[in-house]
């Protein structure tokens, strides 16, 4: 199921991503800060839970309010910062049929590697934190989350500690 917990508006709201940058751009990086760094701290389970009620319409439902409060308040602040480790270290770059390039503009000076390290350093250090304050969160009201503490069938389960450790290329 490839549905996605943030939207374009949610970056471009939240983050210093240029309005007008498309979010073909950024999609594959949204994907991966939700399936790499997002569902092994939720677990498969809850994963899939929030999928079906984005899918199906329903977050908004009264009877999934601590659900919203959670998304809302929690995990998209965290999935933010997931997305921009993700995303920074290949935002200069396009992918065509002539090979991978790089965009520059004659009154545009684009930034090198380790500029582009610090930024994610940054955005890592910012995504310690909201990783600290969901689990916190979660540990302290398990019982509003049931999936978060059931996973069947080898899937991933929930993370209970903060683990993260840095980004890879």
């Amino acid at each position: 199921m490839n549905v996605l917990l943030i939207t374009e508006n949610d970056i471009k709201s939240r983050t210093r991503i240029d309005g007008n940058t498309d979010s073909e751009n950024f999609i594959s990086s949204m994907i991966v800060a939700q399936d790499v760094y997002l569902e092994p701290i939720l677990g498969t389970d809850f994963m899939n839970r929030y999928k079906t009620m984005i899918q199906d319409d329903t977050l908004d439902s009264p009877v999934n309010s601590d659900y919203k409060e959670l998304l809302n308040n929690y995990i998209k602040p965290l999935l933010i910062k997931f997305f921009m480790m993700a995303y920074l270290p290949v935002s200069a770059y396009q992918y065509s049929n002539s090979g991978v390039t790089k965009h520059t503009s004659d009154n545009i000076e684009t930034v090198d590697s380790s500029d582009v390290d610090k930024l994610v350093n940054q955005e890592t250090a910012l995504a310690k934190h909201y990783e600290v304050r969901l689990l916190h969160y979660l540990c302290h009201n398990d019982e509003l989350f049931p999936e978060y503490e059931i996973n069947e069938d080898g899937k991933t389960s929930p993370r209970t500690t903060a683990t993260f450790t840095g980004w890879f290329i």
